[in-house]
């Protein structure tokens, strides 16, 4: 089984996913708007993905974290290319 999984949104919950999966011997591959994420979770061994697409190809399983349904449409913006893949 491939234990790799991708989480976009890697603020309080999906950080505290990442994480837990990590320590659990998961790969996670990371994406969040904020640069103060993208450089504290790879202390934690979580890789940062480049962009949306690195994501879906790299990860057989996607999660996404947003904290309101007003900043999930915002954040998903954001995240180049999110629409496109998230309608496959």
């Amino acid at each position: 089984m491939d234990k790799t999984v991708g989480i976009i949104g890697l603020g309080i919950m999906g950080g505290a996913i990442a994480r837990n999966l990590v320590e659990r011997g998961w790969r996670v591959i990371g994406l969040d708007i904020e640069a103060t994420k993208r450089t504290e979770l790879p202390l934690a061994n979580v890789e940062i993905a480049a962009d949306v697409e690195q994501v879906s190809r790299e990860a057989p399983i996607i999660m996404t974290n947003f904290p309101s349904p007003d900043r999930r449409r915002g954040g998903r913006e954001k995240h180049r290319g999110f629409r496109s893949v998230s309608n496959r």
